[in-house]
């Protein structure tokens, strides 16, 4: 996604932040309505066995978290609720057995391992549209703004891209190591960028 997205802003930056922020965009609506129902699962586990239990469990979880969603639209469970959602400790190995996940696989394992669904069971609607803009924000200055250096603002869009993929894939939107390596990286591209406006050399 990195290197693609790369390769986009290179050539079309605001065209890249434009589909980065479309993405955001469908994500936050559709996930919830898109995630496969239980049993529509179950059946892919068989219908496509090449999956691992891994992915299944993922949509399991965001199956579980879709339904929690519902019940709380507006306001959401709280702040770092997903943990504590009631039915999260339901052990799916027991109630779907013929998806084949090992003993322990949890509806709800700490979190949904998907930013934005997280943002939407804990948050509501109000924080996960604050959520959203806030990166929409970012992206947006990055690829509209024309004094960046090529090589920094394309960087900069494909560091945003692989940030996204992995905050919708896995890692809990709040945990410090994952939000310090986002803050961490960030800063040293800022760094990067800025010595190379600076006319600072550097080794090749």
């Amino acid at each position: 996604a990195g290197l693609g997205v790369f390769a986009l802003a290179w050539y079309a930056p605001r065209l890249a932040a434009i589909l980065l922020a479309a993405a955001m965009v469908v994500s936050a609506v559709a996930l919830p309505l898109a995630t496969p129902a239980s049993r529509a699962v179950v059946a892919l586990r068989h219908d496509a066995p090449w999956i691992k239990y891994s992915g299944i469990h993922r949509l399991l979880i965001w199956r579980f978290t879709a339904d929690r969603i519902a019940e709380r639209p507006i306001l959401g469970w709280g702040m770092d609720a997903a943990r504590e959602l009631p039915g999260g400790k339901t052990d799916l190995s027991l109630r779907f057995p013929d998806a084949g996940l090992p003993p322990g696989s949890d509806a709800m394992p700490l979190h949904p391992h998907n930013a934005i669904l997280q943002w939407e069971v804990e948050l509501g609607a109000p924080g996960t549209l604050l959520s959203v803009a806030i990166v929409l924000w970012g992206v947006w200055r990055v690829g509209f703004d024309l004094h960046m250096p090529r090589a920094a603002r394309a960087g900069a869009m494909a560091w945003a891209a692989a940030a996204m993929v992995v905050a919708l894939l896995a890692y809990g939107a709040w945990q410090a190591w994952w939000l310090s390596s986002l803050f961490l990286t960030a800063s040293l591209a800022i760094a990067a960028t800025s010595a190379s406006a600076a006319g600072i050399p550097r080794g090749n």
